[in-house]
């Protein structure tokens, strides 16, 4: 049999299996290493901040409903109430979620920048770019 067909037969959770070891592999140091800390801080940050937006996306979709639903009934004291929540998330959410994008792009240059350091590292280590 061929790799291919080893492969096909084994199924899709040993290819997210193999997948997420290859991942581990190359990102663990990342989390491990001298600047831990820092990876830490920028991966819970990120996180955290992800479960932020969400929150802010079906929040934002529940008072829309609730909006719309008081301005067809003509509710006037709920269409007030709503409206004004309502302009509240809308000036809350857009810099939670620019502050979630700047979040992940620094824990992304974090990362990038200790993968570099890393593998510069090995590279250069007794001038194994000679041999």
């Amino acid at each position: 049999e061929t790799g291919a067909a080893v492969a096909v037969k084994a199924g899709p959770l040993s290819t997210v299996a193999a997948l997420f070891g290859k991942v581990w592999r190359l990102g663990a140091p990342f989390w491990s290493g001298p600047n831990k800390g820092q990876a830490l801080v920028w991966t819970v940050c990120t996180v955290l901040l992800a479960l932020v937006t969400t929150i802010y996306a079906v929040s934002i979709s529940f008072v829309q409903k609730f909006f719309w639903n008081a301005l067809n009934a003509k509710d006037v004291p709920k269409f007030n109430k709503f409206l004004l929540l309502y302009l509240a998330i809308l000036t809350v959410g857009p810099p939670l979620l620019v502050l979630f994008d700047w979040c992940k792009a620094r824990m992304a240059l974090a990362w990038r920048n200790d993968l570099t350091s890393r593998y510069l590292d090995d590279y250069v280590d007794k001038m194994r770019y000679y041999k």
